[in-house]
């Protein structure tokens, strides 16, 4: 398989359209078609965002090497798409609910700040 067929079908395992996927990646409907059909290739800056929002391993996305998924995250995945239409999450807050479960750094830092918010007197 090659990346271009990945690509098609990380998007079809994500329930997303092509726009939604592309919009996601910050690229429109047609690059996505374009290169699920062969026409583009994936490019280097296609394939980083692809890992960064969706946790697919570059290694598998470009060498077929190695696991789809980052340390096994495929049922994170699937939980956080079911999150993001149970709750009408948009892109952004995906990924920021994704940062607070895979980084602990993070996490507390967010803590903190939800802690001095409740504190915070808004009178």
């Amino acid at each position: 398989m090659n990346p271009s067929e990945k690509i098609k079908l990380i998007r079809e395992k994500l329930d997303l359209s092509q726009a939604k996927f592309g919009e996601s990646i910050g690229v429109n409907q047609k690059k996505i078609a374009d290169i699920e059909i062969g026409r583009q290739r994936v490019t280097p800056e296609i394939a980083k965002a692809v890992e960064d929002i969706y946790k697919i391993n570059l290694r598998w996305l470009l060498f077929d090497e190695e696991n789809m998924y980052i340390n096994g995250q495929e049922e994170t995945i699937r939980s956080l798409n079911e999150l993001k239409e149970k709750y009408n999450l948009n892109d952004k807050e995906l990924e920021l609910i994704s940062e607070l479960l895979t980084s602990p750094e993070k996490r507390q830092a967010i803590l903190r700040f939800l802690e001095d918010f409740k504190n915070f007197d808004l009178k």
